[in-house]
């Protein structure tokens, strides 16, 4: 991605996070940038088409920006490194501002659970592949299919942070999610 747009976005983005949709203005987004309006217009049509842009990097963050560097680490390094970047990204905001910034992409985005769709779909292909190599090196038990493993790590998360989300302390980060990967990871580990 080109500099200027990320920064764009990234700016944005935190604007986002902090503000409902509807509050954050162009000026806002020039300021928070550090650009001048035909900068902005130079990578984005409109404050829509930016925001759009931001919900996906922010997704991209919370789960893995790149597939292809996972495939080959073991599950337990895997496990780390996802605990350590979500922990980073989702402390930036509070489990509400989080929901809203979720509840205005539903709502601006028209295609924003087929994406969604697509983005869950991708994770769990990645998280088969990490089971699939850690089955094979032996690192995991084979007795359950690395699809159904894979959907448990994931779906065990995402029901922890659920469950959890207005209550998270951001001290701890994701020490829940942590310790119930960690508990999972026990089970079929050999």
């Amino acid at each position: 991605m080109n500099e200027s747009k990320e920064n764009i976005i990234k700016a944005s983005l935190s604007l986002f996070l902090h503000n409902s949709y509807a509050s954050v203005s162009m000026k806002d987004i020039l300021s928070k940038a550090g650009l001048s309006r035909g900068a902005f217009y130079h990578y984005f049509e409109s404050k829509e088409a930016c925001f759009k842009e931001c919900v996906k990097y922010y997704l991209a963050q919370v789960t893995h920006p790149e597939p292809i560097e996972y495939t080959s680490i073991s599950l337990k390094d895997f496990l780390k490194d996802n605990i350590k970047r979500m922990s980073h990204t989702q402390n930036e905001i509070s489990a509400l501002e989080r929901l809203l910034f979720f509840n205005e992409a539903f709502r601006i985005i028209t295609d924003f659970a087929k994406y969604l769709e697509q983005r869950n779909t991708e994770e769990l292909a990645v998280w088969t592949k990490v089971v699939e190599n850690a089955v094979k090196t032996g690192e995991i038990k084979k007795d359950i299919s690395a699809g159904e493993v894979a959907s448990l790590f994931i779906t065990q998360c995402d029901g922890v942070i659920l469950t959890h989300s207005m209550t998270i302390d951001k001290k701890k980060g994701y020490a829940k999610v942590e310790k119930q990967w960690d508990n999972l990871y026990s089970l079929i580990k050999k």
